[in-house]
């Protein structure tokens, strides 16, 4: 962390005992606390927003045989009708 801002006001305090050295280490450890909640919670909010949700196997439907449940790339039929080609 750091702290030269945080000790750079500390100089320029007029009453400078124990007491108000001690409340102005208190209120920085506090904003310290707030604002890394505030970054975890900004954090958590652009991974949400910027993670996309996959789509179930139930949503995605293959455009080689129209099945639901998977992908052209995993079709099986797509697979078959290659080797069949390639065996022509």
């Amino acid at each position: 962390m750091e702290y030269s801002s945080f000790c750079s006001a500390l100089l320029l305090l007029t009453n400078f005992d124990f007491k108000t050295v001690k409340d102005a280490f208190l209120q920085e450890q506090k904003n310290c606390q707030l604002c890394a909640a505030d970054s975890a919670l900004a954090l958590s909010s652009a991974l949400k927003v910027s993670t996309p949700a996959k789509p179930s196997s139930q949503s995605v439907v293959c455009e080689f045989c129209n099945i639901k449940g998977h992908t052209e790339a995993q079709c099986f039929k797509r697979c078959d009708a290659r080797e069949s080609i390639l065996k022509q």
